[in-house]
C-alpha cells in the first residue's frame, strides 16, 4: 500500500508510475457492460491513462481546461488522469444540471476541450459552431499515431517538461463557504493518498462531479484496491454481482439500502463497511448496519479540501463527532469558533473569483463551519457561519443542532429551521407526507424537544410541506428558499 509519505513531493504522472510498478496485474476497475463483466488491470489503466495523455498532449492543451462529463464510468476516470498526467486541467462537470446554468458554466470556463460520449454532445448546442472548442467522443475514439514502443509513455515518461505540484489539475463545482456556486480549483498535490482511507473491494456509485467519489477512487487506486463502477440506479442490483466488501454514498442512499436489506432484496452478507458522506449521517441508517457489523461511519470534509478531513471506524469513534482528526492535514479553531485546515489536500483558490478565495495568507481553509475538538482529537460540528440564526436579544442559533436533533425523529424525512418574527420554526416533509398520523409523531416528538430547550431554541411554529425542498446543482437545499 503506497502510504501519505511515501508519495510526498510527487506529480500525477509520477505517482502513476509509481502505482503502476507498485499493482501491476492486480484488478484496479471492474464494471458490468450489459451481461458482461470488465476487468482492467492496474498495468492495463495506467498504460490506458498513459496512451489518452499521449494524445492530449499532441493537442497542445497542457495548462488549459477540459471539460469532462461527470459519470463515474472507465472512460472519464482514464481522461481525468491523463488531463492531469499532461498538466491540463480536468474540469470534471454535471451534464445533468439545469440547461441554461449549464451552458453558462460552459461559457464561463472557456475550455479547449470537451469530452463526453455522443448523447452528451447535444447537451452543447452553440459550443457546436465554435472553431476554437473540440469535442472528444468518450466512446468512439480511434487512437492513431501510437508510438510502437509504449514504455516510453509508461517509464521514461514524454513530457519535456516537470510539472510543479502547485499546477492546477482538477476542477470540481462547490456551493462555496458564501452558498453560491464556486469551481474550485486543485493543484496537482491533492492525489496524493491518504494513510486512513478505507480500501479493497469497493463500490462507487457517485458521480465524479461529487468530490467524494474522487477522493476515494483516488486512495483506492493507490491503496492497491479494486473499484467496481456503478451508479445511483445500477447500485443495488450491481451489489449482487459485485459483493463489494465498501460502498460510499449518501445518506438517501443508506437509506434505500437499509429499505432494501429489510425487504430481503439485498444481502449484506459482503460488507465490511457502508460510509455517509454529502450531508449529515441518517442515524437510524448507521444503526441497523452497525448492529448486522457493518461499519458506518460518517466523513467530514468538502471540496475544498479534495474529500475527507476527518476519519471514524469501530476503534476511533465517538458519538457526536464528525470523527477524528486526519494526519495528513492541520486543523484548529479560530477565535470565533470556525474551522480551519492547511495540508497538502486544499484548494488553491477558486476560479476567477478575487473577492473570496477563502483562503488566509498563510494557507489556511476559512471552511465555514463551527465547530470544537475534544481532548482526543476528535471533531465536532455546531453549525454554519452563514446559516446562523440571530434574534433581536442577541441569541445566535445554529439551526443545525435542532435540525439534527429533531431528526432523530423517524417520521422526519428532512428538517429545516428558519427564524421567522423573532423565533423559530421548522420546514419539516414526513417519511410518508400527508399522512395525519405521522404529523402527531412529529409534533409530540417536537413538544418533548421544547421541553429540555431553552427558550430562544425552541420551536415555535411547524410547517408540514408534502414538494421536495429546493436544492442548488449540488443537491444542498436552498436555505433561502424560507
Amino acid at each position: 500500500m503506497l502510504t501519505y509519505s511515501e508519495c510526498a513531493g510527487l506529480n500525477v504522472h509520477e505517482l502513476f508510475i509509481k502505482i503502476r510498478k507498485a499493482y501491476g496485474d492486480r484488478p484496479a476497475f471492474i464494471w458490468r457492460s450489459g451481461d458482461q463483466i470488465i476487468r482492467v488491470s492496474y498495468e492495463e489503466f495506467v498504460g490506458d491513462v498513459f496512451e489518452a495523455a499521449y494524445h492530449l498532449d499532441k493537442k497542445d492543451f497542457s495548462g488549459k481546461r477540459v471539460i469532462i462529463s461527470g459519470r463515474n464510468r472507465y472512460e472519464e476516470i482514464l481522461y481525468m488522469y491523463a488531463a492531469a498526467v499532461i498538466g491540463a486541467v480536468a474540469v470534471m462537470t454535471n451534464f445533468d444540471m439545469q440547461l441554461k446554468a449549464f451552458q453558462e458554466e460552459l461559457h464561463r470556463l472557456e475550455p479547449v476541450a470537451i469530452i463526453c460520449d455522443d448523447e452528451d454532445r447535444e447537451l452543447l448546442l452553440d459550443f457546436e459552431q465554435m472553431p476554437d472548442i473540440q469535442h472528444i467522443s468518450l466512446m468512439n475514439q480511434v487512437w492513431t499515431a501510437i508510438p510502437d514502443d509504449l514504455s516510453v509513455i509508461n517509464d521514461r515518461g514524454f513530457l519535456d517538461k516537470t510539472i510543479d505540484l502547485e499546477a492546477p489539475a482538477l476542477m470540481l463545482m462547490s456551493s462555496g463557504s458564501s452558498g453560491h456556486s464556486k469551481w474550485v480549483v486543485l493543484p496537482q498535490r491533492v492525489f496524493r493518498p491518504r494513510d486512513k482511507t478505507p480500501s479493497g473491494c469497493e463500490q462507487i456509485i457517485l458521480p465524479l462531479y461529487h468530490v467524494a467519489a474522487i477522493c476515494f477512487i483516488n486512495d483506492n487506486l493507490c491503496h492497491g484496491g479494486c473499484t467496481y463502477l456503478s451508479d445511483i440506479q445500477s447500485g443495488i442490483r450491481d451489489m449482487g454481482y459485485f459483493h463489494p466488501q465498501i460502498v460510499i454514498g449518501v445518506p438517501s442512499y443508506l437509506r434505500l439500502m437499509m429499505k432494501k436489506a429489510s425487504a430481503g432484496i439485498l444481502d449484506l452478507s459482503c460488507f465490511e463497511m457502508v460510509g455517509s458522506v454529502g450531508a449529515p449521517q441518517d442515524p437510524e441508517a448507521a444503526r441497523f448496519f452497525e448492529h448486522r457489523g457493518i461499519s458506518s461511519p460518517s466523513f467530514y470534509g468538502m471540496t475544498e479540501t479534495m474529500g475527507f478531513v476527518t476519519y471514524e471506524d469501530t476503534e476511533f469513534a465517538k458519538p457526536g463527532s464528525v470523527g477524528k482528526i486526519g494526519d495528513w492535514n492541520e486543523v484548529r479553531i479560530s477565535d470565533y469558533g470556525e474551522i480551519l485546515i492547511r495540508g497538502d489536500h486544499i484548494m488553491s483558490g477558486y476560479y476567477g473569483d478575487e473577492v473570496e478565495n477563502a483562503l488566509t495568507e498563510d494557507g489556511w481553509l476559512k471552511t465555514g463551519d463551527l465547530g470544537y475538538i475534544d481532548e482526543d482529537g476528535y471533531l465536532f460540528l455546531t453549525g454554519r457561519i452563514g446559516n446562523v440564526i440571530i434574534l433581536s436579544n442577541g441569541e445566535n442559533i445554529n439551526p443545525e443542532i435542532i435540525e439534527h436533533e429533531i431528526s432523530k425523529c423517524k417520521a422526519v424525512e428532512e428538517i429545516v429551521i428558519s427564524g421567522e418574527n423573532d423565533f423559530l420554526v421548522a420546514h419539516i416533509i414526513c417519511r410518508q407526507p400527508g399522512d395525519s398520523e405521522i404529523k402527531a409523531e412529529v409534533k409530540k416528538y417536537i413538544a418533548r424537544y421544547n421541553k429540555e430547550a431553552a427558550l430562544p431554541w425552541r420551536i415555535q411554529k411547524i410547517y408540514f410541506q408534502e414538494i421536495p425542498f429546493e436544492r442548488n446543482e449540488l443537491g444542498k437545499i436552498k436555505r433561502n428558499q424560507f
